[in-house]
């Protein structure tokens, strides 16, 4: 998102992006943590064959990172002004940093989903498909990354809905495997 935003809209955007860009870092690396949890206590009980624990598990960490996503994400969409003045967001690049933190957080679901269904996943020994699913959402990002921002010249903005969308798409693919994969 910095690269295509500072390549595209200059500093103010680079700058947005960057200061927006903050506390959706902050809030991710806090999912990974739990995620990374919830991986160890399934990786622990899929190694002991507990099976009642396992869907326990999954079930628990699943229902916590959602719920995380929801209440933190809905906060930093109400407090965003209070935190960009905390940050000392420059003047030219506010606007652009409130519409790149509000939109990202907006799909708070969609990154911590897909946090959690990776960890879901490793967990049960699977690491090569979340891997893939992050590749594609990479490609995906670029993409409209250069879509949004250069073509339609939509800013940080753009940045901000190319990121959602990405990992929108990695959460349902990520989503779709492991329903199909427990029904086979």
């Amino acid at each position: 998102d910095m690269s295509v935003v500072g390549h595209y809209m200059g500093s103010a955007g680079l700058s947005a992006v960057s200061v927006g860009g903050r506390l959706v870092e902050l809030l991710t690396f806090l999912c990974t943590g739990f995620c990374t949890g919830g991986q160890i206590l399934l990786s622990q009980q899929v190694g002991a064959k507990q099976e009642d624990g396992i869907q326990k598990t999954i079930g628990t960490l699943f229902s916590f990172v959602l719920l995380c996503a929801v209440v933190l994400g809905s906060l930093s969409i109400a407090l965003h002004r209070v935190l960009l003045d905390l940050l000392n967001t420059p003047a030219a690049a506010y606007d652009q940093a409130a519409a790149y933190m509000v939109i990202c957080n907006s799909g708070c679901i969609f990154i911590f989903g897909y946090n959690a269904l990776c960890a879901i996943l490793r967990g049960l020994g699977d690491s090569k498909r979340p891997l893939l699913f992050v590749a594609i959402a990479s490609v995906v990002n670029l993409v409209l990354d250069l879509v949004l921002v250069a073509g339609l010249q939509m800013g940080a903005a753009g940045a901000a809905i190319a990121t959602v969308i990405s990992q929108a798409i990695a959460f349902l693919w990520a989503l779709i495997y492991l329903i199909v994969k427990r029904e086979a």
